[in-house]
């Protein structure tokens, strides 16, 4: 049995929470995504996981200076990042994401999620999101991680409108990007969406389009998202089977009425001297089975009497 590809379940809170002090490499949330895909639905709290970095890399071992940048991520960075979320209109409530985590020479990262976070990963009933590990391991900037965490809590409800304040603070854009929606539509959104929506990487989609106060100022984002590649694709190939199936079928029956017709007046159907309508039975009709026991195949795949 193939062993399924682990997902990170987390609240449509946490999936929207801000990580302060802001992330600055990928490896920050891809620790944390890996730490907490270990969870499994019958937890009732955290434990202490170790964990080798390479689960990260798909077994592939780190460059040295990859090393380098994910020691420094949980060194620096890691111990002391929160989760923040909104709280009223203007307060907020912060969640140091771990109680402990710490990395060896081997690359072997030990850590521990904060309790007080059980309630946004472990036997979630409603309003939760599940992205993949792989997936997410395979974005290699850090506004599309941020993005598709984000994003990913909302898919379920087909659109969002999101302000462009709340995308600026979740993505931690430098005060550029807020004053120049150009510059943050061309290297934060368009790049973002571009990696999130490559089918080598994952299966989610979505568009967006800027929602405008008055005829200039852009005040909010309005993302749409689309079915998964997996089920478009599964609906595409049903769709082609279909119909390869119902032409098989129109080729067959004809097939076998122009053998019964050139049988009505004792001759053979000749494949290849009436348009289309004999295809079928060069390679599997009825002329083909009479060539293939006349030319004494023994072995006739596919015919039946």
């Amino acid at each position: 049995m193939r062993k399924r590809a682990p997902v990170v379940v987390e609240s449509n809170a946490i999936a929207r929470a801000k990580i302060d002090p802001a992330v600055v490499s990928v490896w920050e949330e891809r620790i944390i995504a890996l730490i907490a895909s270990q969870n499994t639905t019958e937890d009732k709290f955290f434990k202490e996981h170790v964990i080798p970095i390479t689960e990260i890399t798909g077994g592939k071992a780190l460059s040295t200076l990859q090393f380098e940048e994910a020691k420094k991520a949980v060194k620096e960075r890691l111990v002391r990042q929160t989760y923040v979320m909104p709280m009223g209109k203007k307060g907020f409530k912060a969640f140091p994401i771990f109680v402990y985590i710490a990395m060896d020479d081997s690359g072997n990262i030990k850590a521990k999620l904060n309790e007080e976070l059980c309630g946004h990963f472990l036997e979630l009933k409603k309003e939760f999101a599940v992205r993949s590990l792989p997936a997410f391991s395979s974005l290699t900037s850090t506004y599309a991680q941020q993005l598709f965490r984000y994003l990913n809590s909302w898919k379920a409800l087909g659109e969002a409108t999101i302000s462009l304040i709340e995308l600026h603070n979740i993505l931690s854009t430098p005060s550029a990007y807020r004053k120049d929606f150009k510059a943050f539509r061309i290297r934060v959104l368009e790049t973002a969406k571009k990696e999130i929506t490559n089918p080598d990487k994952t299966n989610f989609f979505f568009d967006w389009e800027p929602v405008k106060e008055g005829l200039q100022k852009v005040v909010a984002i309005r993302f749409t998202f689309v079915p998964a590649l997996v089920e478009s694709l599964a609906k595409v190939q049903e769709t082609v089977e279909q119909k390869t199936m119902r032409e098989r079928g129109e080729a067959q029956q004809e097939a076998e009425e122009c053998w019964q017709m050139w049988r009505s007046v004792n001759k053979k159907c000749r494949p290849g001297k009436r348009a289309k309508k004999c295809q079928y039975c060069t390679t599997a009709g009825r002329w083909w089975a009479e060539k293939c026991i006349a030319d004494n195949q023994l072995a006739i795949p596919g015919f039946k009497e």
